[in-house]
């Protein structure tokens, strides 16, 4: 049987925490026995590389880079971490079929991959009995997650002495180690709760020792996803207290000047501001488009030095100009109930309310209340109100929409027509004028008082209101 293979790559080290190398090609080369093709993604990107396996299995991946480059080989439901060096090469044999007696590395960066692969056992069996870890009581989640990272680096410590071993890479997985525990200590409290079904967790005062006297602004940290998650969540809470804002934030404007004000005004590394305005900048673009952040995008092009993260902000913003109020509303075709297809051309005429969602989204399913009373009021209007599902397994979408007899319009979304309105999370809602314009590609849930004003407030005939 072929398997597809998706090969994950993060950009490590940024050209930022490591010393900058001419370009030279990073080669990533061997045999994957029983599999089809190769899809190489860089997480940090939105950018692919496909690599054809030939006949007999074998491949060869070349890239241009002047840092170095880490992720996952995804073959099926394996997974490979991968570390590649410019102007070295890692070489891997597997047979999927015998997949733990056969996979195996040589080349320059041999003592690497062999260390990730050994790491990737031992968290394995860690996440195997992660509930029984969070069911502890706080002492002794921290005796136990602390005794894992001493095995981790007593791991790294005996690999880096070996001849060849990357240095750069050992001072890096140093700190992914120690930030990787912090997170997962700031990950117990939530967790714990959540299994105990306590309500607060009592935690002993030296809990977050592992946070003192860490350096905000030590070059690495750009490399280190772990460590950026700690910045950020900080650079959240801190922007937030800062700034005096509460309530619901996700998506705000307002919370993103706040936080940009405290990235500012907190860092001094380059390398570091710029990485964590690009972090919230996505963030941010991807809940609620680009609406009130023109000032922060001229801060980060100001400094911008990375070009792959630069082009793909400037890409984005670029996708959200063009369905901004009054652009032409992008038509897609969806399915109802009984397959038929349909188009928002179809509405032209009418407004259109839509709302994606799908079964299996819990804040999806907070608003359908809002949206039967909002079809109450309306149903007698020109203002066509329509859920389109994302949901993959239609035949859920089909059993919940029986089940409950939705009375508005209900359709499926089979080709990721969402695209066309950068839908990144759900529930997202679209408001559409009768000239087919976009009014709101981020409008107002159903549950805001928000959208009766903005309805109110157009030329809407026939509602119960009038």
């Amino acid at each position: 049987m072929k398997k597809t293979i998706f090969f994950a790559l993060a950009i490590l080290s940024l050209t930022w925490g490591c010393q900058k190398q001419p370009a030279e090609q990073v080669k990533l080369t061997g045999t994957i026995l029983n599999a089809d093709t190769l899809l190489v993604r860089f997480i940090e990107g939105r950018n692919a590389d496909t690599i054809t396996l030939a006949a007999d299995g074998g491949f060869v991946y070349e890239k241009e880079m002047t840092q170095s480059i880490s992720g996952n080989l995804v073959v099926d439901r394996k997974n490979i971490p991968i570390y590649l060096v410019p102007g070295k090469e890692l070489i891997l044999t597997v047979d999927y079929a015998d997949w733990d007696n056969t996979l195996a590395f040589d080349g320059d960066l041999k003592a690497v991959a062999d260390y990730l692969i050994d790491k990737s056992k031992v968290q394995r069996e860690w996440s195997r009995g992660l509930r029984a870890q969070y069911l502890k009581e706080p002492t002794d989640y921290r005796a136990s997650r602390d005794s894992l990272t001493e095995v981790f680096h007593s791991m790294l410590n005996a690999k880096k002495l070996e001849a060849g071993f990357d240095q750069d890479f050992a001072e890096i997985e140093s700190l992914s180690i120690q930030f990787t525990q912090i997170m997962d200590m700031k990950n117990y409290v939530s967790a714990h709760q959540y299994y105990t079904e306590k309500d607060t967790v009592i935690l002993p005062d030296n809990w977050n020792s592992l946070e003192e006297g860490i350096d905000l602004n030590h070059p690495m940290l750009v490399n280190v996803p772990a460590a950026m998650s700690y910045l950020s969540n900080n650079v959240n809470n801190q922007a937030q207290k800062e700034a005096g804002l509460t309530g619901d934030l996700w998506g705000k404007p307002d919370f993103l000047a706040a936080k940009f004000n405290y990235i500012q005004k907190t860092f001094t590394s380059p390398e570091l501001i710029e990485n964590l305005m690009y972090r919230e900048l996505s963030q941010q673009m991807d809940a609620n488009g680009i609406g009130g952040i023109g000032d922060q995008l001229q801060a980060y092009y100001a400094l911008a030095k990375n070009s792959d993260q630069l082009t793909e902000i400037k890409t984005t913003v670029a996708q959200w100009e063009a369905i901004q109020p009054g652009k032409p509303a992008p038509d897609f075709k969806v399915v109802d109930m009984q397959g038929v297809e349909h188009t928002l051309a179809e509405y032209r005429g009418k407004y259109v309310y839509i709302d994606f969602w799908a079964t299996w989204c819990g804040p999806c399913k907070i608003e359908i209340p809002h949206l039967k009373d909002l079809y109450e009021e309306y149903k007698d209007s020109n203002l066509a109100i329509m859920s389109i599902s994302v949901d993959r397994d239609k035949s859920a979408w089909e059993k919940m929409v029986t089940e409950e007899g939705f009375s508005w319009l209900q359709f499926h979304d089979a080709t990721m027509e969402n695209d066309k309105y950068i839908v990144k999370y759900i529930p997202t809602f679209v408001l559409i004028g009768p000239d087919g314009n976009i009014i709101n590609c981020r409008a107002p849930r159903p549950s805001e008082p928000e959208l009766k004003i903005v309805l109110e407030g157009l030329n809407i005939s026939g509602s119960l209101d009038q």
